[in-house]
Parts: C-alpha cells; sequence; structure tokens
C-alpha cells in the first residue's frame, strides 16, 4: 500500500507540471486502492476522460509496475505501460517510475512541460506519511483532530528540518485552531511564521501562497494582498483544489459569485471526493442566494460526512428561501446528529409549535449567552444571528464589535450573510463593512 500511495503521489506530482493536463489529486484516488476496484467504474465516479490502472510484483529486491491507460468512454485499454526499478531507496524508486510514465503519457497527450519542476519536498518517507496524515486529520475540522494534525506536522519537521510542505500544514492546522478552538490573535502569529519558513525554504510553493492568502482573508482582512496570494498559488499550480477551495471562499465573500462557484465546481473537478470541495460549492450557492441550488449541494456533501454541519446549512437555506417547517425539520436533524437526546428534541417540538423559528432563535440565544458566561465567550457568531433576527439591533451590533475585535472567521461573510439583512440599512453596519474592508 505505501508503495502504492507512493508511487501515484509521484505520478501526479510529474503530470501537474504538464500544461494542459488536469490530474486528480492523491486523495481523490486514494479511495481506489483496493484490488479488485473496476477502474471504469472510477473513472466515471470522478468524471475523467482516462485512468491509469496499476498492478505491482515486488521479488529480489526489485519493483515492477504495469500499468493500463483506459478510456474511460470507450472502455478500451489504449496503452500498457511497464517500469522496474531496485526497491532499496523508496522515494527515488517512486520518482524514477514516475518519470518513466509521465515522459510516456507527456508524449501520448501532446503536452509539454512547465518550468516549474516536480518536487516531492523530502526524503524522508515517514516525515512524508506523517505530513499526508496531518493533512487529512485537519480537514476534518474538529479541536482533536487538529490538534493530533499539529503533533504530526511538528514529528515531520523534526525527521526534515528542511520539508517545506510539513511547515505549511503545521501553519495550515494553527489556522484552523484559531477558528474552531483556539486564541485567534495567538494562532495567528504562529500560522505566519510557519508560512513565512515554508517560503524561505521554497519560494515556489503553491501550498504556502494558499495559506498566506487564507490568513490574509479571514485573519488580516486584507483582500487585495490575498487575491495575489491565491493567483500566485494557482499560477504555480493550476490542478490544485486545495488552491481552488480557499479562492473560491475569498470570491464569495467578495461578492463575485458567478467566478467563485466556478471556482469551488473546478475544486471538485480536481478532488470530487474532498466533502470541503463539495461543501464550499454549497456555501458558495447559499451567499449567492441560490437556495435550491444549495440545498441540493448540501445533500451531496452530508451523504459524504455522514450529516453535520451540512444539516445546518440546509436548514438556514431552507429558512432564508422562507419554508419554516422544512428548515425546522433540517434544524431536528443537525441537532439529533450533535447529540441532542429525545427529551431535548421534544422540547425543541414545542417550543417551535409554540412560537415558531422566533422561539427557536430566543432558546438558541439563551443558551449562547450561557455558553458565554461559561466559557467566557469562545465564539459570537450565532447570538449575532439570533439577535439580528429577532429585531435585537443593539445586541446584534454589541457583539459585532466583540467578534470584530476576536477576528472570528465568519466576520469575511458580512457582505454576503443573508441573516445578516436586518442590520443592513443601519449607519452602524456600513461602518463595520468599511473597517473589515468589505465595502
Amino acid at each position: 500500500m505505501i508503495y502504492e500511495l507512493g508511487i501515484a503521489d509521484s505520478l501526479i506530482i510529474k503530470l501537474n507540471t504538464i500544461k494542459g493536463l488536469t490530474v486528480r489529486e492523491l486523495s481523490a484516488t486514494r479511495k481506489y486502492s483496493n484490488i479488485e476496484q473496476n477502474a471504469l467504474v472510477a473513472g466515471k465516479e470522478q468524471k475523467v476522460d482516462f485512468v491509469l490502472a496499476s498492478n505491482y510484483q515486488i521479488a529480489d529486491g526489485k519493483i515492477r509496475v504495469t500499468s493500463q491507460l483506459i478510456n474511460v468512454q470507450t472502455g478500451e485499454t489504449e496503452e500498457t505501460l511497464q517500469s522496474e526499478k531496485p526497491s532499496m531507496d523508496k522515494f527515488s524508486m517512486q520518482d524514477a517510475i514516475a518519470n518513466d510514465f509521465g515522459n510516456v503519457l507527456s508524449k501520448r497527450f501532446g503536452k509539454t512541460e512547465n518550468s516549474q519542476t516536480a518536487k516531492r519536498y523530502t526524503n524522508n518517507e515517514e516525515a512524508y506519511r506523517l505530513y499526508l496524515q496531518g493533512m487529512n486529520l485537519t480537514d476534518n475540522r474538529n479541536d482533536k483532530d487538529i490538534r493530533k494534525a499539529v503533533e504530526l506536522f511538528e514529528q515531520a519537521i523534526k525527521l526534515d528540518p528542511n520539508y517545506a510542505l510539513a511547515y505549511v500544514g503545521l501553519a495550515y492546522a494553527h489556522r484552523s485552531l484559531s477558528i474552531y478552538a483556539g486564541n485567534p490573535h495567538e494562532e495567528y502569529q504562529i500560522s505566519k511564521n510557519l508560512v513565512e519558513k515554508a517560503l524561505q525554504l521554497d519560494g515556489n510553493l503553491s501550498e504556502a501562497f494558499t495559506i498566506l492568502g487564507e490568513i490574509q482573508v479571514t485573519y488580516e482582512w486584507d483582500f487585495s494582498a490575498a487575491e495575489k496570494s491565491f493567483r500566485r498559488a494557482l499560477e504555480l499550480n493550476p490542478n490544485s483544489s486545495f488552491a481552488r477551495r480557499f479562492y473560491a471562499l475569498h470570491l464569495s465573500n467578495q461578492g463575485q459569485f458567478d467566478q467563485a462557484i466556478n471556482e469551488a465546481k473546478t475544486a471538485i473537478d480536481l478532488d470530487p471526493n474532498s466533502v470541503w470541495n463539495q461543501r464550499i460549492l454549497g456555501m458558495n450557492l447559499y451567499f449567492a442566494r441560490r437556495y435550491d441550488e444549495a440545498i441540493a449541494q448540501f445533500n451531496r456533501s452530508a451523504e459524504m460526512e455522514n450529516g453535520n454541519p451540512s444539516f445546518g446549512w440546509i436548514a438556514a437555506s431552507f429558512k432564508r428561501k422562507g419554508d419554516d417547517n422544512q428548515a425546522f425539520e433540517w434544524f431536528l436533524k443537525s441537532e439529533t446528529k450533535s447529540g441532542a437526546n429525545t427529551k431535548d428534541l421534544d422540547s425543541w417540538k414545542n417550543i417551535y409549535t409554540q412560537f415558531g423559528w422566533q422561539g427557536i432563535f430566543r432558546k438558541q440565544l439563551e443558551q449562547s449567552k450561557k455558553e458565554e458566561k461559561d466559557k467566557g465567550g469562545t465564539y459570537f457568531w450565532r447570538i449575532i444571528i439570533c439577535s439580528a433576527q429577532l429585531g435585537d439591533k443593539e445586541q446584534a451590533f454589541i457583539y459585532l464589535e466583540k467578534a470584530y475585535k476576536k477576528r472570528e472567521l465568519p466576520m469575511v461573510w458580512l457582505r454576503v450573510e443573508p441573516s445578516l439583512d436586518p442590520l443592513r440599512s443601519d449607519p452602524r453596519f456600513e461602518d463595520l463593512l468599511r473597517r473589515v474592508g468589505l465595502n
């Protein structure tokens, strides 16, 4: 399995340097590693033109890889590739096989390589494995997994202090902690320092410019600088779903919905198995107020992630389009996924029956204020949304100022979040947009 993933990753790196060729990322192909997987089914799921199906033989200190280039539309094998290398130095072997296949495929599709050279960034196999595991855990977007990812990235850096991608991964994890669990101000500085370290090691690292852009958007609110960072990331690697994902959110925050949705769809094309890519397309459709499309898209992401947090977005979409009953049904599903027991659910049902959504908002507000008192105000956004929907502008603006000072992530949604519409006519809202840089 290690050989297969390593060779696949090396070949993806190689092919991504070829102009005009779009290649699925490793995260999109990992689920098809089972030997019984049908290559044509995989190709159709991924919506690609060709699949490279491979088998591996290891004997006498050598590894032989035989691959078939299958046309997904016709089902025909158009080319068979084979390479045999010594297996002693795993990274050298992986890169050599990838180079053999990459040269053949480059000629086959009549493409030329970019000037950017494909890089692995480390010769330490364990550091590389830790990096991949850390990225997967960070994308899970919960406190426990992100903190574990921090440990893994730190281990990778200890194994290879010059591993630029590991510094980017660690920056990504710390930035995620600042959003979901930590102190934004403290975690921001750690993230920024780590990105700068990665760029010192390699000034042409697409992933580093991606995280730099994400930091510039969500903390620094320097949207002009973020635009340059994202464009540089995509210039370095046009096939990076990671870069397109964050660029899509940046464009959506600016109200550039058509371009944002196109970028999100491209990210999905590059990595359809990423729950985050699927969810971000839904978010962009929601912010664009295309609620029916958003609901359909969040249903897709919910199937992939077993519910939350897509259920909450579906509830919000139904609420915004005026279907209160459907919104409440999805709200209950969200609460169930969050661990609510039968007594809790019955309580919500009684509140909705008597008071409708105004009762739901009042109860959510009460819960959030209690959490603020008990936990020191870890997250203010729900208080802001509930206050706005209840018509309590004064309280909404008090907590908007708190969120502003704390640099909470949703502040970059001010311009596009439909739930804030009751506040938009107030001069204080326009002033806030100006201070965040969104007007």
